[in-house]
């Protein structure tokens, strides 16, 4: 068995005022094992920690670390600005609520005017990504129903900048 996958087995624990902190388990797991397997271990893992917080267990996750692959750029594109975010909104299966999937930081290519360019191109390559049904994955909102189909789409700005007062001192 080689362990070659990095992972992160996490928790979030309440106490008894509601205050909620979490930990992290940094793991290498064997990429042959099935996700029935890996939930198997995480409830036994859980287990045992519960034995030894005496917090509740509210929250848990296994974040498996892929490598990034090494076609995507190295560096920042000049310009680029995380604050301007380009949203996709899907409906998803049991409700009228939309869902949104961010694009941090949206290309300019992907852009007519002030406008996301959906028929063509990149954002329209993603779309059928996201909308396809995979025998191996399908997209869902954070509720686990998953997406029936794109709704529509517009560019907002959210504020990333940090406080000067957080980030110097003054003396």
């Amino acid at each position: 068995m080689a362990r070659t996958v990095p992972a992160v087995l996490s928790a979030t624990v309440a106490d008894e005022w509601g205050i909620e902190a979490s930990t992290d388990a940094y793991a290498m797991i064997d990429p042959t094992y099935t996700i029935a397997q890996l939930q198997a271990f995480m409830a036994t893992y859980l287990v045992d920690l519960d034995d030894v917080v005496d917090g509740v267990i509210i929250r848990n996750k296994i974040s498996i670390i892929p490598a990034i692959p090494t076609e995507l750029k190295l560096t920042a594109l000049s310009g680029s600005r995380v604050e301007q975010v380009g949203k996709l909104n899907f409906t998803p299966t049991g409700t009228t609520k939309a869902w949104a999937l961010n694009l941090p930081s949206v290309a300019s290519t992907t852009l007519t005017g002030d406008r996301l360019t959906l028929g063509t191109g990149a954002i329209a390559t993603l779309l059928l990504l996201l909308t396809t049904v995979q025998t191996l994955i399908a997209f869902a909102n954070d509720h686990s129903q998953e997406i029936q189909a794109f709704k529509d789409a517009f560019i907002s700005f959210n504020k990333k900048r940090k406080q000067l007062h957080r980030s110097s001192l003054e003396t």
